[in-house]
């Protein structure tokens, strides 16, 4: 019985390493993936506020998550995280709950809801 074995030279490896190089750099391109929304992100908007955007008007309030960590907890209220006792516009907030968070204003009390639109 014999072994019929095609002897691969180094010059055959080149020419296949370099055609296999020329092929990904012709049809590789510039690949751009979407950008995948996650939804476990609070709507936060990061860019610094300037002082005319804080003090020109008044949004409504929006409760857009609570975090729990560690048994403190902390609330993002139109983009903007507090705690315990923070004053948010004119309210103070007075209590974190998991889904809801409670603001006070001149003895009226002011329940934000998350998802509450």
């Amino acid at each position: 019985m014999s072994l019929d074995y095609k002897v691969i030279t180094t010059k055959r490896i080149m020419t296949i390493a370099s055609a296999i190089v020329v092929y990904l750099f012709v049809f590789s391109g510039n690949v751009v993936a979407d950008k995948i929304h996650d939804p476990t992100l609070p709507k936060v908007d990061l860019t610094p506020a300037t002082a005319t955007d804080s003090t020109s008007t008044k949004t409504e309030l929006e409760l857009q998550g609570v975090v729990n960590k560690r048994g403190i907890k902390m609330a993002f209220i139109s983009g903007e995280l507090v705690k315990i006792g923070d004053q948010v516009q004119d309210f103070k907030v007075s209590k974190i709950n998991n889904n809801n968070v409670v603001l006070l204003k001149s003895g009226s009390q002011k329940r934000l809801y998350v998802y509450e639109k």
